[in-house]
C-alpha cells in the first residue's frame, strides 16, 4: 500500500485513463479533467439535501449520464473509492472544487489484486442498493433550488452487504473451443482495447458447462490462479506450471455453446514469475491452504489464503 498526501488529485487525473473505472464519491460537483464513458460505474450521493446544499452538483451529474456512465445514487455514501485500472484508491477526496483546492487529503492506493477486487466489489454492493439516475431522477434534482447550506440526512446508514470477489485455481489445457473462436478472438480485442494497463496481456480460456461452482459463481473482478497442463487426462506434473492471481475482466456465452468464455488480464510478468506445482504446493501449504491439491484442479481458493500466497509467492 502506497499514501497518497500531496496532490491527490493530479495523482487521480494522471490515472484516470485507465479502465476499467469504479468509482463511489460521495459528493460529486466538480468533474473538470475526469474523461468518464460508458463503461464506467460512478456511485454518488444525489439525495435531495446533497443537491440543495450544493454538496452533488445536478449539472455534473447529467454530464457523466449524458457521457453514458452508469450512475447511481444512494443517500447514505460517504465512502471516496476509485478503482482506475489496476490500482484503487481509497481515502478522503470527494470529486469537487475544495477538495481539489483547499482541502488537507489523503488517499491509500494499491495495485494488489485483492485489493483492487474488493475495491470494485464494494462499488457493485452499493449499486445493487442505490437508485439508478435516470431522465426522471435528473429533471427532479436539476428542480431542486440549491442554497448553498450543508444538510444532514437524519436517517441512519443502512449496513452494505459486500458480496467478497472470489478466488479460483484452475487446471487448464489446450482444447478446441466449440463454438465461434474469430468471434471470442474480436471480444478478446474489445476487451484489450479496454484496458490502459501496459503491462497487462489479455487472453482467454473457456470452461464447459458442466455445473460447477466455478461456472456457477465466477463473476467479472474475480481472481484465477491458473494451472497450466500439457494434456488433460495424463498431466505430466513436470511440465506444469502455476500462473500468479490474474483477473478475470469480462465472462461471455455464446448461445447454444456448452460453454462460457472468460476473458482474464494477466500481469506483465506473468512467464517469469510462473511456478512448478510442487512450488506452489508448498507456498500453499505455507499459506495455511491445507486443501489436498491435484493438478486437474477447479476450486475456489479461500480469500485469507489466496491473500498469503499472493504475498508469498515471489518470497
Amino acid at each position: 500500500m502506497d499514501l497518497v498526501v500531496n496532490h491527490v488529485w493530479s495523482e487521480l487525473i494522471d490515472n484516470w485513463g485507465k479502465s476499467p473505472r469504479y468509482i463511489a464519491v460521495a459528493y460529486f460537483s466538480c468533474d473538470s479533467d475526469l474523461p468518464f464513458d460508458a463503461a464506467d460505474v460512478l456511485i454518488i450521493n444525489a439525495s435531495d439535501g446533497a443537491i440543495k446544499s450544493g454538496q452533488t452538483d445536478a449539472k455534473a451529474v447529467r454530464r457523466a449520464f449524458e457521457r453514458g456512465v452508469n450512475v447511481f445514487s444512494h443517500s447514505q455514501l460517504h465512502a471516496k473509492v476509485y478503482v482506475l485500472g489496476g490500482q484503487v484508491f481509497v481515502g478522503s477526496a470527494n470529486s469537487s472544487i475544495s477538495s481539489r483546492k483547499n482541502l488537507v487529503e489523503c488517499l491509500a492506493s494499491s495495485d494488489n489484486p485483492h485489493s483492487v477486487s474488493e475495491g470494485i466489489g464494494f462499488v457493485l454492493a452499493l449499486q445493487r442498493q442505490a437508485s439508478e439516475v435516470d431522465e426522471v431522477f435528473l429533471s427532479r434534482i436539476e428542480a431542486i433550488p440549491v442554497e448553498r447550506e450543508f444538510a444532514t440526512s437524519e436517517r441512519c446508514a443502512d449496513s452494505v452487504k459486500v458480496s467478497r470477489q472470489r478466488c479460483w485455481l484452475l487446471g487448464t489445457h489446450d482444447a478446441v473451443y466449440p463454438g465461434d473462436e474469430d468471434s471470442v478472438e474480436e471480444e478478446n480485442q474489445e476487451v484489450r482495447n479496454e484496458l490502459a494497463k501496459q503491462d497487462e496481456t489479455v487472453s482467454w480460456i473457456w470452461w464447459p458447462l458442466n455445473g460447477s461452482k466455478f461456472i456457477r459463481d465466477a463473476r467479472g473482478g474475480d481472481l484465477l490462479i491458473n494451472i497450466s497442463l500439457s494434456e488433460w487426462q495424463n498431466p505430466d506434473i513436470r511440465k506444469a506450471r502455476v500462473y500468479r492471481h490474474a483477473r478475470i475482466c469480462r465472462i461471455t456465452q455464446e448461445p447454444s455453446v456448452r460453454a462460457k468464455v472468460f476473458h482474464v488480464a494477466w500481469p506483465g510478468d506473468c512467464e517469469e514469475t510462473a511456478l512448478r506445482w510442487k512450488h506452489f504446493c508448498k507456498i500453499a501449504r505455507n499459506a495455511g491452504w491445507n486443501a489436498d491439491l491435484k493438478l486437474r484442479s477447479c476450486r475456489e481458493v479461500p480469500w485469507k489464503q489466496s491473500k498469503k500466497i499472493y504475498d508469498l509467492w515471489s518470497g
